[in-house]
């Protein structure tokens, strides 16, 4: 059964106040080493200038059909549909329009090609529209021919350059409550000083840079490299670098194989590892700026899982698996404990599905959860971030393509967030899921209770008893103060979290007893 993801979550700990320094390389700093992986999320799929939604209502041709050597008022025209990858059209609709009418209907269901029979009036002129946007536009391709086989319109590639809802261009443009304003420098996009990110994407290309906008899966994308990169790069003082090794189609089954959960090892896993040690091994070649030789490997997430819906045993063993690659990848690396973050698989959000994508969120997410909110086994050390909430529907987004979250830019910026966010309390073995999680501190008292948690930004929090003075300071996921105030005689105070989605810290002091709580903030 899956578990109420941080349902009144108070976690009770003394935890020491993060400080910041301005970015100054020296001989005694260390490179904080994180690793990215998974598969075409992870490689990062959000739109940042443009996508296909805008594209309904389009024309893209016109022709007049001319019946004329037939001495019919209509006659038959010939739609020839052919899709480069051989899995139809996906989503996209034309429609054949005369006089405001529309005389047909058509689309590639399925396959690499496919013919369809349009009955036209002659002399009318006859727009080709586009009645509904799909995904992949750039593998299809049709021809309009008339009954004496000459071709009245073509297209080579559905063009997907729309202006469209949630493209990161989009997002910025309509941040009225400057939630993203990190991502844009004097009209510009930014460029993180202090963090930097290796990839070899999906283009073929190697990425070695700043982190900015563009490193996803081609430099049209972005993907939850860049706003974790931002948030890293706040809690450091040290300089961040980002090991990205995501490939799409990929299973954790066969591709991405631990060695120890039995069988063949994954040749992904043997590249991960790779790579993330060739890096490594390697930084001031690769990274030449830096000046430092020095690393640690301080984190590492996991965002996939959409390829183990191909088979019953897949998914299966998801879980399984997954408990072997975090053992794995600590042990490869040589960290036992290891930060680790487990993003998952929510395409489809809330929404009820059927076939491959239901059993992604009854069997694959509830796996992820499970292995992620184990805080018995993991302490702590092991956290969850759900992205079914994140997930937007197309109508909100660039794309019609849920296995890629529609290509929405904002799902992808919160999905960085959010992972940023868990590996911050993974790294101080705080991220917990469970009602009431305690650490190894020795002192602490179980004295308050905040609720809703999560929240929309109302907290309430009960003391138990009346206090006669209550210290209350609210820091957010990077250590920055955003709220301070004292209360007075009270067993119960109220307030209103202010500040964008994310992990809040509220710490709590009186009579000398301290509890700092972990709130989210939706």
């Amino acid at each position: 059964m899956t578990k109420p993801y941080l349902s009144k979550n108070v976690i009770f700990v003394a935890l020491a106040l993060f400080s910041f320094c301005s970015y100054n390389l020296s001989a005694q700093q260390i490179v904080k080493v994180f690793v990215l992986a998974g598969q075409s999320n992870m490689q990062g799929q959000g739109k940042i200038y443009d996508g296909s939604n805008g594209a309904t209502g389009a024309i893209l041709a016109t022709f007049t059909p001319s019946c004329t050597d037939l001495g019919t008022e209509s006659c038959d025209f010939t739609f020839n549909m052919l899709d480069g990858y051989g899995d139809g059209w996906n989503g996209w609709t034309y429609d054949f329009v005369q006089d405001g009418v529309v005389a047909a209907t058509e689309t590639l269901g399925q396959g690499f090609e496919g013919t369809a029979t349009v009955t036209l009036d002659d002399g009318v002129p006859c727009d080709i529209v586009v009645n509904t946007a799909g995904a992949y536009g750039s593998e299809i391709s049709w021809t309009v021919t008339n009954p004496f086989g000459g071709v009245e319109a073509t297209l080579t590639g559905q063009s997907e350059s729309y202006p469209s809802p949630n493209t990161l261009l989009d997002v910025i443009e309509n941040d009225t409550d400057d939630q993203w304003s990190m991502l844009q420098t004097d009209g510009d996009w930014s460029v993180m000083d202090n963090a930097f990110i290796y990839f070899e994407n999906g283009s073929g290309d190697i990425i070695r840079d700043q982190v900015s906008i563009g490193q996803g899966a081609n430099p049209e994308l972005i993907g939850p490299e860049l706003m974790f990169g931002y948030q890293m790069d706040q809690y450091y003082e040290d300089p961040v670098l980002i090991i990205k090794t995501a490939w799409g189609g990929l299973s954790l089954a066969e591709d991405f194989r631990p060695p120890s959960a039995g069988g063949t090892t994954g040749a992904y896993y043997n590249d991960m590892i790779e790579i993330v040690e060739n890096v490594t091994a390697n930084i001031t070649t690769e990274f030449p700026d830096l000046g430092i030789s020095a690393f640690e490997i301080a984190g590492f997430a996991w965002f996939q899982g959409w390829n183990d819906g191909a088979s019953e045993d897949f998914l299966n063993e998801y879980e399984s698996n997954l408990n072997h690659l975090v053992s794995d990848v600590r042990n490869d690396f040589g960290v036992p404990n290891l930060p680790f973050v487990i993003a998952s698989a929510g395409q489809g959000g809330y929404e009820t599905h059927s076939g491959w994508t239901q059993d992604i969120q009854e069997i694959v997410a509830v796996a992820q959860e499970n292995v992620g909110c184990d805080d018995i086994v993991y302490g702590g050390t092991v956290g969850f971030v759900n992205t079914k909430p994140l997930f937007m529907a197309a109508s909100e987004s660039p794309d019609d393509a849920g296995f890629h979250y529609h290509n929405n830019a904002r799902t992808f910026l919160n999905i960085g967030k959010s992972i940023g966010d868990e590996m911050i309390l993974a790294i101080n073995d705080m991220a917990f899921c469970t009602e009431t999680s305690v650490n190894s501190v020795a002192d602490l008292v179980n004295w308050v209770a905040a609720y809703p948690n999560p929240t929309k930004g109302n907290l309430a929090i009960d003391l138990g008893e009346v206090y006669s003075e209550i210290d209350v300071i609210v820091r957010n996921s990077i250590g920055k103060k955003v709220f301070e105030k004292r209360f007075n005689a009270s067993n119960r105070i109220e307030f209103f979290l202010e500040g964008a989605s994310g992990v809040y810290f509220v710490e709590i002091t009186s009579e000398n007893k301290t509890a700092t709580l972990r709130i989210v903030k939706e």
